[in-house]
């Protein structure tokens, strides 16, 4: 699918192109025709039919113009409109002496092909060709009804073809040959930046998977080489919390690579998990609506319920977590059963977060802000 800047570009140069054949027409209208119409006005078929007849090429010409200025095509009105000329253009040859058909007295000829070419200009060649086809059939009729042609006829007839409609016929293929350009080159050029972006994609897919393992790594590294040289005792109650943090650390950053919809909510699900594994009734409320936040701003929001969740004892009996926001104010709180208290979190991406703790029970909420705290 052609992206919208190559789309908008595609129009452009279409739009164009129909702005080139529309001024071609009326050029041919207004600098060939209306000369002819004035020395002729007196001739077959007469002022009135002539007038009227000008009057109609510019009225479609008209419409033309207002349609290239509103960026519209004719859509399924181009046909009616072409059976329109062709009628009028019947009427116009039958009136006409027949051996005049083929000379200059027969001024519509010259203007009716390049009309169809503006009207067509967005449709297959053969369109126009079919239609160029009816004028020229046209031509033919009174000298059909006026009796068999003479070789004069035959040479009017071959000259007028090559001369007016293999030129319309040539600038028809012309126009339909730059549309194919236009669509085959926004179409490689798409392919091509599609190509670009799934390769910038993969690159930066590659590098947050290399930032999400040096995370791990600087935390959960010294826990686990000093869990295998023995420098750290699984039986101590420091290094069991420890494990629990780095546990839970991991568990959020699998969270991180899920592509939801709320990403913070999902990520805070994966905390809470943690803690009703250990038997802990948890009590999630979740409230409000808000912007999908940095995955730096989402870590500092879950960091420090993370560690309450992460280390709560089999003893503890209920948690509830509360996660509130708005367009510019994100909150996320947790309030449990716990003996031990939090380490107090430094502010990091903007977020703050503050602790209680009695002896008893815990309480620890982080909020970010979007104007930042200095308006507090």
């Amino acid at each position: 699918m052609i992206d919208h800047t190559r789309q908008v570009t595609v129009v452009g140069f279409l739009r164009g192109l129909r702005i080139a054949i529309l001024t071609v027409a009326v050029t041919i209208l207004f600098g060939l025709t209306l000369p002819n119409l004035v020395a002729r006005i007196d001739a077959p078929p007469g002022p009135a039919v002539q007038v009227a007849c000008f009057l109609l090429l510019m009225a479609v010409a008209a419409a033309d113009v207002v349609l290239v200025l509103r960026d519209r095509s004719w859509g399924r009105l181009r046909w009616p409109v072409l059976v329109l000329l062709l009628a009028v253009y019947l009427g116009f040859t039958l009136l006409l002496p027949a051996d005049s058909v083929f000379t200059v007295d027969n001024w519509y000829f010259n203007s009716i092909g390049w009309f169809g070419v503006a009207l067509l200009f967005d449709q297959p060649l053969l369109s126009f060709v079919g239609f160029l086809a009816g004028c020229v059939a046209v031509s033919v009729l009174p000298i059909l009804v006026s009796g068999p042609g003479n070789g004069n006829d035959v040479v009017g007839l071959a000259i007028t073809i090559v001369s007016i409609g293999g030129f319309q016929t040539l600038t028809a293929t012309a126009a339909g040959a730059l549309r194919q350009v236009a669509f085959s080159a926004a179409l490689v050029s798409a392919s091509a930046e599609r190509t670009r972006t799934r390769r910038a994609v993969a690159q930066r897919v590659h590098l947050d998977r290399q930032s999400r393992y040096r995370d791990i790594a600087t935390t959960a590294g010294p826990v686990l080489s000093g869990l295998a040289d023995g420098s750290l005792d699984p039986g101590d109650p420091e290094v069991v919390r420890k494990c629990a943090i780095e546990a839970a650390r991991m568990r959020r950053l699998f969270a991180e690579n899920k592509d939801t919809g709320d990403k913070l909510s999902h990520e805070l699900r994966a905390c809470v998990d943690i803690a009703e594994r250990r038997g802990v009734a948890v009590d999630l409320i979740s409230q409000g609506n808000w912007r999908d936040l940095p995955r730096e701003i989402r870590r500092a929001l879950t960091d420090g319920p993370m560690q309450v969740l992460s280390t709560l004892s089999r003893n503890s009996r209920t948690a509830r977590v509360t996660l509130i926001g708005t367009r510019d104010t994100v909150s996320v709180s947790v309030l449990a059963d716990s003996d031990a208290p939090v380490p107090r979190l430094a502010e990091t991406a903007g977020v703050r977060t503050t602790s209680i703790f009695d002896g008893e029970r815990v309480w620890v909420e982080a909020t970010w802000r979007e104007a930042g705290w200095s308006q507090r």
